[in-house]
């Protein structure tokens, strides 16, 4: 094993812990000044920072089911993403105790009379009930895999693919009606839950691409065509997201029905507006041009920072779905939406690092340099 590159990793998880737990302790200290906004900002990041293993979890199943060099590549990466999301489940537990503070239909005056379905269905316990659900769903998943990569069973990792994927989807579907659609609840779609697993697959995939290229400039062995492969997969996928997206706005916006636009009337004035040109040229029109090289994506050093770009760019797309139904008045940064990130973020990058560092050391070879940067 390279003990060098370990303890730099070993450096890095401390660090990111450090970084957690004093952005968490900023967060706490938030609550007793802004304490409102401080869930609102909990909320978000927290939404961001699941995703990612929510993401890997259905790359490694799309892996499975369609094999292919690149996703063995990026399998120690997609596999010590996947082991956050118990970590996750336990810090949405904050949440349960201040339901209010993030979602209208939990407030006093709650959901009015002309949704009585909504009214069973968006209840504080049964909401808890079923996000137990999802979790315990997809953490059987993940042992079942974490199980049968361990023996080598690639029969029984194929099979339970196949049925994960479509659980994975109903999971998601009605994950996406709690966690999302219901912070406006007179508004429904049946595309979000769409764009909701594009931008985890897509943020999953443009993590997993930075840890690969950043590697690979320091050893990590890397063939042209694995990550010629994984260009092509971002690619793809920026190319699905902006589908998706688009076409859920343009059915909304030519029907033009009060109900229907409640969820973009925010998003389209007080400076969310510029966010979602931001958003269309960062998350789509520069990375589409770039990944259209056939050079880029066969170099390390090309390929990182178009990576990065998407990775960071989807930052700005969770706060722009989940911000302006928590404050329509207008575009505005809190400094506990930084915070809340970057504390959340810590405590994720240190999981990750401590689940990964073995694996993603041990493949660096001795002394060896890149050779694709």
């Amino acid at each position: 094993m390279n003990e060098q590159v370990l303890n730099r990793f070993e450096k890095w998880q401390r660090t990111a812990w450090i970084v957690g737990i004093i952005g968490c302790i900023l967060w706490l200290i938030g609550i007793v000044v802004a304490r409102h906004t401080a869930f609102q900002s909990y909320w978000f990041a927290w939404i961001f920072w699941n995703g990612i293993g929510f993401g890997a979890l259905s790359i490694l199943m799309l892996h499975i089911l369609s094999g292919g060099a690149w996703g063995n590549i990026v399998r120690p990466t997609i596999r010590a993403a996947i082991f956050t999301i118990p970590m996750m489940a336990v810090l949405m537990i904050p949440i349960f105790f201040s339901m209010g503070d993030v979602f209208p239909w939990a407030t006093p005056q709650g959901l009015d009379q002309a949704m009585p379905h909504k009214r069973v269905f968006l209840t504080t316990p049964w909401f808890i009930v079923r996000a137990v659900i999802y979790f315990a769903i997809l953490i059987a998943l993940m042992r079942i895999f974490r199980l049968h990569a361990e023996v080598g069973d690639d029969r029984i990792s194929r099979l339970a693919s196949g049925a994960g994927i479509c659980v994975y989807g109903i999971c998601m579907l009605f994950a996406c009606t709690d966690w999302i659609m219901s912070l406006v609840p007179h508004w429904y779609t049946t595309m979000l839950v769409v764009i909701m697993m594009a931008w985890q697959f897509l943020t999953a995939l443009a993590f997993c691409v930075i840890i690969v290229t950043a590697l690979a400039r320091v050893g990590l062995p890397v063939t042209t065509k694995q990550l010629h492969d994984l260009g092509n997969l971002l690619l793809a996928f920026v190319i699905f997201w902006i589908y998706v997206s688009f076409g859920q706005f343009l059915v909304i916006w030519s029907g033009n029905l009060p109900r229907e636009i409640s969820w973009y009337l925010p998003r389209s004035a007080g400076g969310w507006q510029y966010t979602a040109v931001a958003l269309a040229t960062l998350q789509f029109l520069i990375p589409f041009f770039l990944l259209l090289s056939r050079a880029r994506k066969q170099h390390a050093r090309r390929l990182l920072p178009v990576a990065v770009m998407i990775f960071s760019t989807n930052v700005i797309e969770v706060f722009w779905l989940i911000v302006p139904s928590l404050r329509p008045t207008g575009f505005h940064v809190a400094w506990l939406d930084v915070v809340a990130f970057v504390g959340l973020g810590g405590l994720w990058v240190g999981a990750f690092l401590g689940f990964s560092k073995r694996q993603l050391a041990a493949a660096l070879p001795v002394g060896t340099e890149a050779t694709h940067g």
